[in-house]
């Protein structure tokens, strides 16, 4: 069965895919399951480390784009 390009963006989502944005998605959903007041740089780079993932990967703009796929899990 092939994939659809909706199966492509759900696991994308996810952060099942090892694309940019699926990278970011993973870190977020990580981060967001942690349930911490405040994410700081420490916070970001153990859940990288954790995710096998190297934290300079990400630019300035991943980094802003990781905490809006945060507040949007938390639902604010």
């Amino acid at each position: 069965m092939p994939f659809e390009p909706w199966m492509f963006m759900a696991m994308e989502d996810e952060g099942i895919l090892e694309t940019r944005t699926g990278r970011i998605n993973r870190v977020a959903r990580f981060l967001a399951e942690q349930k911490l007041a405040q994410i700081g740089m420490e916070e970001f780079r153990q859940a990288c480390e954790t995710l096998n993932m190297d934290p300079d990967y990400f630019d300035q703009e991943d980094l802003g784009k990781i905490e809006c796929k945060i507040r949007q899990l938390w639902g604010r």
